[in-house]
């Protein structure tokens, strides 16, 4: 599959964006069966296309390579659709991307991928404060006699 063809996906996957208004915080990005990024739209700052098209995520996020290199090979390998919440380092801070990452094919072969992610950052530590919340009034009731619970 040529990086034409690759654009061509991801194109049509702005286009349907675009129409839903959904594109803020949505990064869309193309592999090879390499593993190289060929091309992405809306990086997360202060990431560039430049940075990333061209490297793997071993050149990017070294820190979360392994990961999510394994999620991607299964896509690769299996032709699954795969979606999972991914944590990567930008600038010293961990990201989380909730992504579905799906197979490109060209000729019934797969040749690729396409991933679509949008940044869940703060959603994700808003569910770890609240989590946290809920342990400690539960701990703060159960140090109080059985009848005030009743």
């Amino acid at each position: 599959m040529s990086n034409n063809d690759i654009q061509l996906s991801i194109s049509e996957a702005i286009r349907l964006l675009e129409l839903t208004g959904a594109m803020g915080s949505v990064v869309i990005y193309a592999q090879n069966e390499k593993l190289e990024y060929t091309d992405v739209i809306n990086p997360p700052p202060p990431l560039t296309k430049e940075r990333l098209i061209g490297n793997t995520d071993f050149e990017i996020f070294p820190e979360h390579a392994t990961e999510r290199t394994r999620i991607k090979q299964k896509v690769l390998d299996e032709g699954d659709v795969v979606r999972q919440v991914t944590t990567v380092l930008i600038d010293g801070e961990a990201r989380q991307f909730d992504a579905t990452f799906l197979p490109i094919k060209q000729g019934g072969k797969i040749c690729g991928l396409l991933c679509i992610a949008a940044e869940v950052t703060v959603l994700v530590q808003a569910q770890k404060d609240l989590e946290t919340a809920q342990q400690m009034i539960l701990s703060k009731l159960s140090d109080r006699p059985n009848r005030l619970l009743a």
